[in-house]
Order: C-alpha cells, then sequence, then structure tokens
C-alpha cells in the first residue's frame, strides 16, 4: 500500500516582525498553521537589497541580522510544545531585478556570516546558494501585479518553482509556470505566500513522513517525495 502524504509543510509565509509587508505577527502564524493541521511551517520573510539601503539604512550587519530573523525566533518561540515545527528561510531577490528566489537551508549562523548575499548577480547568488548546500526555488515567476516577472534564462540555477502560488489578490498566472516547469524539466513546488491571515494555508506540499530539519526538507525536496498542496483546483499536476 502506498504511504499517504499526510504531513503538511508550508513553504512561503512570511511575519510582520521581518517583512514589510507581512500582515501576521509569527505567534499568529503559528496558529493559524496549527489550526490548518500542518506539520512544518517554513518562513521565508524578505531579503532584498531596499530592506538595508532604503528602508532601515545604517546599521551594523548583526543588528540587520537580528531584524531578519525575529520573525522566524519570535515563530519558533511559539511553537515550542506544539506539534508544528518551524523552519528558517528567505525570499532572496538580488540586485539585478524583481525576481524572488526562496532559500531553505540556511542556518541563524549563516545569517550572521555572510552578509548582503542580495547584493550579488542572480547567478552568483543562485551559485553560492548551492556551495552552501541550500535549496533555491523560484517564487511566482510570473507575477504581474507591480513588475512583469520571468522565469531565470538558465534553468539550471535553481532546483525548483513555485507552480502554485497561493495569494488570492494578485495575478500569479501559476498555469504558465506550471508549463514552464515541464517544459524546462524543472521539480514544481507550491506555497501559500502567506502575508495575510486569509492567506494562510492555501499551499505547501505534503510527504508521507515528518519534517523537522531544513535538511530533511532540502532531501525530500530534491527526492520528490511529495504532492502539492493547493486550494484552488485550477490546474492538472
Amino acid at each position: 500500500m502506498e504511504p499517504q502524504n499526510i504531513y503538511k509543510v508550508e513553504l512561503h509565509a512570511h511575519t510582520d516582525e521581518t517583512s514589510l509587508c507581512g500582515h501576521v505577527p509569527a505567534a499568529g502564524q503559528v496558529e493559524l498553521y496549527l489550526k490548518g493541521g500542518y506539520q512544518c511551517l517554513v518562513l521565508t520573510d524578505h531579503y532584498f537589497p531596499d530592506f538595508f539601503t532604503k528602508f532601515y539604512p545604517g546599521k551594523s550587519w548583526d543588528e540587520y541580522a537580528d531584524m531578519l530573523l525575529a520573525g522566524y525566533r519570535a515563530a519558533k518561540k511559539a511553537a515550542e510544545g506544539t506539534a508544528l515545527t518551524v523552519l528558517l528561510g528567505f525570499e532572496l531577490r538580488s540586485y539585478e531585478g524583481m525576481e524572488d528566489f526562496l532559500c531553505y537551508g540556511m542556518t541563524e549562523e549563516d545569517v550572521y556570516r555572510y552578509p548582503m548575499i542580495c547584493q550579488k548577480s542572480v547567478k552568483d547568488m543562485c551559485d553560492f546558494a548551492h556551495e552552501k548546500g541550500w535549496l533555491i526555488n523560484q517564487a511566482h515567476p510570473y507575477r504581474d501585479d507591480y513588475a512583469q516577472l520571468h522565469p531565470v534564462k538558465d534553468p539550471t540555477l535553481i532546483d525548483a518553482v513555485e507552480v502554485y502560488n497561493g495569494t488570492p489578490y494578485v495575478h500569479n498566472h501559476n498555469e504558465l509556470a506550471l508549463e514552464w516547469a515541464r517544459k524546462h524539466h524543472v521539480p514544481a513546488l507550491s506555497g501559500s505566500d502567506a502575508h495575510r491571515d486569509y492567506g494562510a494555508c492555501r499551499g505547501g506540499i505534503a510527504f508521507p513522513y515528518p519534517i523537522y530539519s531544513s535538511q530533511a526538507l532540502i532531501e525530500g525536496i530534491k527526492k520528490q517525495d511529495y504532492t502539492l498542496l493547493r486550494t484552488q483546483d485550477e490546474m492538472q499536476y
């Protein structure tokens, strides 16, 4: 009998402690995902050049690192003693453009050790991530709400692509992302991209086993041991 994929993992969610566009505090996200029956929540707060140069200029890197980790740390504390595992991720953006890349595998120590990763080119940023053993998943590659986004020109730069983004109030064109993933044989992933309470628990992936670490998550994604979660049955996978 085939194992059932019952352990739900959110791959794309934000907190208002770190993400300027976040409207749910970390403890609130933990509560929402516990109610939604998720076993693991990966917080992917924004990490992009304007965070440092425009919105919060003049701080030391340790201060910036504390700010980047604030949402994750608050969520970890809120999840203590519950059934929810909280993992650290980031939504990276290079200075080169508006495209976003979800990164899994970075540790708290890495955040302090490797400053301003977003000041690298897209290629150098992805190459650096792979050197460190992190996984890169391009987020919403065809979104067109504030800018016309595009998939990477070189598919080998990424490990996966978000073919289902659950944000209900923007145009993601998920069907185009799925078509691109199939054409270039890039593994497909799903995420809620939760910024508000009504945006939570709309996507993610499900495994036949629980995920307790970033390394286990990366290995599971690479083995494609998961099924995609989505709230709208708009695509056939």
